[in-house]
Protein backbone atom coordinates (compact mmCIF):
# COMPACT_ATOMS: atom_id res chain seq x y z
CA UNK A 1 0.00 0.00 0.00
CA UNK A 2 1.16 3.47 0.36
CA UNK A 3 2.36 3.52 4.22
CA UNK A 4 5.63 2.29 5.58
CA UNK A 5 7.35 -1.08 5.93
CA UNK A 6 8.66 -2.26 9.16
CA UNK A 7 11.32 -5.08 9.96
CA UNK A 8 11.77 -6.97 13.13
CA UNK A 9 13.84 -9.07 14.76
CA UNK A 10 12.80 -11.53 17.73
CA UNK A 11 9.19 -9.39 17.63
CA UNK A 12 11.15 -5.88 18.11
CA UNK A 13 11.19 -3.47 15.33
CA UNK A 14 14.72 -2.68 14.28
CA UNK A 15 13.67 -0.50 10.69
CA UNK A 16 10.99 1.52 9.68
CA UNK A 17 10.46 3.16 6.50
CA UNK A 18 8.58 6.59 6.05
CA UNK A 19 8.06 9.03 3.79
CA UNK A 20 11.08 10.79 4.16
CA UNK A 21 13.52 7.81 4.30
CA UNK A 22 14.16 5.18 6.82
CA UNK A 23 14.53 5.39 10.61
CA UNK A 24 16.08 2.37 12.65
CA UNK A 25 16.56 1.52 16.14
CA UNK A 26 19.54 0.12 17.84
CA UNK A 27 23.04 -0.27 16.34
CA UNK A 28 23.36 -0.08 12.64
CA UNK A 29 26.33 -1.55 11.39
CA UNK A 30 27.48 -0.28 7.83
CA UNK A 31 30.57 -2.35 6.62
CA UNK A 32 31.91 -6.51 7.86
CA UNK A 33 30.93 -7.53 11.02
CA UNK A 34 31.70 -5.41 14.14
CA UNK A 35 33.44 -8.26 15.96
CA UNK A 36 36.51 -6.96 18.42
CA UNK A 37 34.93 -3.43 18.49
CA UNK A 38 33.46 -4.40 22.33
CA UNK A 39 30.09 -3.95 23.53
CA UNK A 40 27.68 -1.72 21.26
CA UNK A 41 24.57 -0.90 23.76
CA UNK A 42 23.92 2.60 22.73
CA UNK A 43 20.10 3.32 22.02
CA UNK A 44 21.45 4.35 18.30
CA UNK A 45 24.20 3.94 17.16
CA UNK A 46 25.93 3.93 13.72
CA UNK A 47 28.90 1.79 13.02
CA UNK A 48 31.09 2.05 10.31
CA UNK A 49 33.57 -0.40 10.18
CA UNK A 50 35.96 -2.59 8.02
CA UNK A 51 37.91 -4.67 10.57
CA UNK A 52 38.67 -8.42 7.82
CA UNK A 53 42.66 -6.54 8.73
CA UNK A 54 44.66 -4.33 10.84
CA UNK A 55 45.43 -2.24 8.13
CA UNK A 56 42.10 -1.58 6.37
CA UNK A 57 40.78 1.60 6.54
CA UNK A 58 36.73 2.85 6.80
CA UNK A 59 35.47 6.13 5.22
CA UNK A 60 32.05 7.74 5.75
CA UNK A 61 31.64 9.83 2.76
CA UNK A 62 28.65 12.85 2.74
CA UNK A 63 28.22 14.28 -0.51
CA UNK A 64 27.11 17.59 -1.06
CA UNK A 65 26.64 20.28 -4.37
CA UNK A 66 29.84 22.43 -5.13
CA UNK A 67 28.25 25.44 -3.82
CA UNK A 68 26.61 24.01 -0.84
CA UNK A 69 27.17 22.44 2.67
CA UNK A 70 27.03 19.30 3.90
CA UNK A 71 26.78 18.68 7.64
CA UNK A 72 27.20 15.99 10.64
CA UNK A 73 24.75 17.27 12.74
CA UNK A 74 24.62 16.25 16.79
CA UNK A 75 22.12 16.92 19.21
CA UNK A 76 19.41 15.64 21.86
CA UNK A 77 16.13 13.55 20.22
CA UNK A 78 13.85 16.83 20.91
CA UNK A 79 16.36 18.63 18.44
CA UNK A 80 16.67 21.38 21.81
CA UNK A 81 19.89 21.55 22.20
CA UNK A 82 22.03 20.88 18.66
CA UNK A 83 26.05 21.11 16.95
CA UNK A 84 27.33 20.37 13.79
CA UNK A 85 30.47 19.82 11.94
CA UNK A 86 29.68 21.51 8.45
CA UNK A 87 31.91 21.54 5.08
CA UNK A 88 30.95 24.18 3.16
CA UNK A 89 32.17 23.79 -0.50
CA UNK A 90 31.95 27.20 -1.50
CA UNK A 91 35.34 27.71 0.21
CA UNK A 92 36.28 23.95 1.14
CA UNK A 93 36.47 25.23 5.36
CA UNK A 94 35.01 22.90 7.83
CA UNK A 95 32.77 24.93 11.07
CA UNK A 96 31.58 23.98 14.28
CA UNK A 97 28.44 25.04 15.65
CA UNK A 98 26.95 23.93 19.32
CA UNK A 99 24.11 25.13 21.78
CA UNK A 100 21.96 25.35 18.59
CA UNK A 101 23.41 28.56 17.62
CA UNK A 102 24.31 29.56 13.71
CA UNK A 103 27.39 31.32 15.34
CA UNK A 104 30.12 29.25 14.44
CA UNK A 105 32.57 29.12 17.19
CA UNK A 106 35.83 27.62 15.08
CA UNK A 107 37.06 27.37 11.36
CA UNK A 108 39.54 25.40 9.60
CA UNK A 109 39.74 27.03 6.53
CA UNK A 110 41.56 25.36 3.34
CA UNK A 111 44.80 27.03 3.81
CA UNK A 112 45.37 25.43 7.29
CA UNK A 113 44.36 28.55 9.50
CA UNK A 114 42.39 27.22 12.71
CA UNK A 115 39.97 30.80 13.71
CA UNK A 116 37.77 31.72 16.40
CA UNK A 117 35.58 34.41 16.95
CA UNK A 118 36.20 37.09 18.97
CA UNK A 119 36.03 36.48 22.52
CA UNK A 120 36.73 32.40 21.52
CA UNK A 121 39.68 31.11 23.22
CA UNK A 122 42.10 28.45 23.08
CA UNK A 123 42.96 27.70 26.53
CA UNK A 124 45.79 24.78 27.98
CA UNK A 125 45.91 23.36 31.30
CA UNK A 126 43.79 21.49 33.83
CA UNK A 127 42.11 24.91 35.33
CA UNK A 128 42.52 26.69 31.55
CA UNK A 129 45.12 28.73 32.77
CA UNK A 130 47.09 29.83 29.62
CA UNK A 131 44.56 31.31 27.09
CA UNK A 132 45.08 32.88 23.88
CA UNK A 133 42.63 35.32 22.91
CA UNK A 134 41.30 38.53 21.32
CA UNK A 135 37.98 40.33 22.87
CA UNK A 136 37.48 42.28 19.47
CA UNK A 137 39.53 45.27 20.51
CA UNK A 138 42.46 44.07 21.77
CA UNK A 139 44.67 40.14 21.36
CA UNK A 140 46.16 38.90 24.57
CA UNK A 141 48.23 35.83 25.97
CA UNK A 142 46.98 35.31 29.38
CA UNK A 143 48.07 32.98 32.70
CA UNK A 144 45.34 33.15 35.12
CA UNK A 145 47.07 30.38 36.96
CA UNK A 146 49.61 30.08 40.30
CA UNK A 147 52.61 29.44 38.26
CA UNK A 148 54.29 32.09 35.63
CA UNK A 149 53.96 32.71 31.95
CA UNK A 150 57.42 31.70 30.64
CA UNK A 151 58.56 31.77 27.20
CA UNK A 152 61.65 30.20 26.11
CA UNK A 153 64.21 30.05 22.88
CA UNK A 154 67.09 28.80 22.13
CA UNK A 155 68.02 31.61 20.20
CA UNK A 156 66.46 35.20 20.23
CA UNK A 157 63.07 36.76 21.63
CA UNK A 158 62.04 39.63 19.68
CA UNK A 159 59.67 41.92 20.07
CA UNK A 160 58.20 43.49 17.05
CA UNK A 161 55.52 46.09 15.47
CA UNK A 162 54.17 44.33 12.09
CA UNK A 163 53.57 46.73 9.16
CA UNK A 164 51.39 44.33 7.31
CA UNK A 165 53.86 45.11 4.51
CA UNK A 166 56.92 42.32 5.11
CA UNK A 167 58.83 44.25 6.87
CA UNK A 168 58.88 45.04 11.19
CA UNK A 169 60.50 47.22 13.59
CA UNK A 170 61.78 46.33 16.95
CA UNK A 171 60.75 46.70 20.15
CA UNK A 172 62.94 44.50 22.18
CA UNK A 173 65.30 41.64 21.66
CA UNK A 174 66.17 39.26 24.22
CA UNK A 175 69.48 37.18 23.16
CA UNK A 176 70.05 33.95 24.93
CA UNK A 177 73.71 34.12 26.44
CA UNK A 178 73.59 37.66 25.65
CA UNK A 179 72.47 40.76 25.31
CA UNK A 180 68.74 42.42 26.25
CA UNK A 181 67.62 44.99 23.68
CA UNK A 182 64.65 47.74 24.28
CA UNK A 183 64.11 50.02 20.93
CA UNK A 184 62.50 53.59 20.42
CA UNK A 185 60.75 53.62 16.47
CA UNK A 186 63.48 50.99 15.33
CA UNK A 187 66.30 52.49 17.40
CA UNK A 188 68.41 50.78 19.62
CA UNK A 189 68.26 52.93 23.33
CA UNK A 190 68.83 50.31 25.96
CA UNK A 191 71.07 47.04 25.92
CA UNK A 192 72.67 45.23 28.78
CA UNK A 193 75.98 43.38 28.70
CA UNK A 194 78.68 41.71 30.15
CA UNK A 195 80.29 45.09 32.06
CA UNK A 196 76.87 46.44 32.99
CA UNK A 197 74.39 48.62 30.76
CA UNK A 198 74.63 50.74 27.41
CA UNK A 199 71.98 53.50 27.20
CA UNK A 200 72.18 55.77 23.43
CA UNK A 201 70.26 58.69 24.14
CA UNK A 202 69.74 60.83 26.97
CA UNK A 203 68.26 59.13 30.72
CA UNK A 204 65.80 60.91 32.36
CA UNK A 205 64.39 60.89 35.71
CA UNK A 206 61.28 63.39 34.96
CA UNK A 207 60.34 63.91 38.61
CA UNK A 208 61.51 66.45 41.40
CA UNK A 209 63.36 64.58 44.65
CA UNK A 210 63.89 61.09 42.30
CA UNK A 211 66.99 60.28 41.96
CA UNK A 212 69.78 58.52 40.49
CA UNK A 213 71.00 56.44 43.56
CA UNK A 214 74.75 54.89 43.28
CA UNK A 215 76.70 52.66 45.95
CA UNK A 216 75.47 49.80 47.79
CA UNK A 217 74.54 52.02 50.48
CA UNK A 218 73.05 54.30 48.08
CA UNK A 219 75.91 56.89 48.88
CA UNK A 220 76.55 58.98 46.11
CA UNK A 221 73.18 60.72 44.58
CA UNK A 222 72.03 62.75 42.07
CA UNK A 223 68.58 64.64 42.33
CA UNK A 224 66.68 68.08 41.85
CA UNK A 225 64.37 68.91 44.72
CA UNK A 226 62.16 71.02 43.05
CA UNK A 227 64.35 74.29 43.16
CA UNK A 228 67.78 72.95 43.16
CA UNK A 229 70.11 70.88 41.51
CA UNK A 230 71.99 68.18 43.44
CA UNK A 231 74.96 66.14 44.02
CA UNK A 232 75.09 64.54 47.37
CA UNK A 233 77.96 62.25 48.97
CA UNK A 234 75.88 60.41 52.10
CA UNK A 235 78.42 57.89 52.67
CA UNK A 236 81.29 58.09 55.14
CA UNK A 237 83.64 58.61 52.67
CA UNK A 238 84.61 61.80 50.44
CA UNK A 239 83.39 63.04 47.19
CA UNK A 240 85.86 62.87 44.64
CA UNK A 241 86.08 64.94 41.10
CA UNK A 242 88.61 63.35 38.48
CA UNK A 243 89.66 65.14 35.92
CA UNK A 244 93.17 66.07 34.39
CA UNK A 245 91.29 69.79 33.43
CA UNK A 246 88.22 70.29 35.18
CA UNK A 247 85.81 73.27 34.42
CA UNK A 248 82.50 74.85 36.06
CA UNK A 249 80.87 76.94 33.30
CA UNK A 250 77.37 78.28 33.63
CA UNK A 251 74.36 76.70 32.26
CA UNK A 252 74.49 78.36 28.52
CA UNK A 253 77.93 77.24 28.28
CA UNK A 254 78.82 80.21 27.52
CA UNK A 255 80.63 81.64 30.69
CA UNK A 256 83.88 80.32 32.64
CA UNK A 257 83.09 80.10 36.53
CA UNK A 258 86.48 78.24 37.70
CA UNK A 259 88.88 76.00 36.01
CA UNK A 260 91.35 73.55 37.78
CA UNK A 261 94.47 72.05 35.61
CA UNK A 262 96.42 68.67 36.87
CA UNK A 263 99.65 70.08 37.46
CA UNK A 264 98.60 73.77 36.70
CA UNK A 265 97.08 76.85 37.91
CA UNK A 266 93.37 76.87 39.60
CA UNK A 267 91.51 80.08 37.92
CA UNK A 268 88.51 81.30 39.76
CA UNK A 269 86.65 83.71 37.42
CA UNK A 270 83.99 86.38 37.28
CA UNK A 271 81.17 87.53 34.94
CA UNK A 272 83.60 85.30 32.16
CA UNK A 273 87.12 87.10 33.60
CA UNK A 274 89.36 85.77 35.14
CA UNK A 275 90.11 87.25 38.98
CA UNK A 276 92.19 84.46 40.37
CA UNK A 277 95.35 82.25 39.72
CA UNK A 278 97.70 79.84 41.97
CA UNK A 279 100.78 79.81 40.19
CA UNK A 280 104.02 77.83 41.08
CA UNK A 281 105.04 80.88 43.31
CA UNK A 282 102.10 81.72 44.83
CA UNK A 283 98.77 83.35 43.64
CA UNK A 284 97.90 86.14 40.99
CA UNK A 285 94.94 88.53 41.43
CA UNK A 286 93.00 90.47 38.83
CA UNK A 287 91.84 94.41 39.92
CA UNK A 288 91.18 94.86 43.66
Amino acid sequence: GNGATDLFFDNSKKLETTSTGTRTTGVSIIGNNAVGMGSLNAATQLVVTNLSGNNNSVDLTILGGRTGKSAVVFGDHDDVDMGSITYDHSNESINFTNNNSSTIKLTISSDGLVKVPDNGKFVAGAASDLQIFHDGTHSHILEKGSGNLAIHTDNELQLAKNDNAGSYELMGKFVADGAAELYFDNSQKFRTESAGVVVSGNLRVPFDDDKILLGASQDLQIFHDGNHSRIKDAGTGNLFIHGTNTQFINAAGTETIAKFTENGPVELWHDNSKKFETTSSGVSVTGG
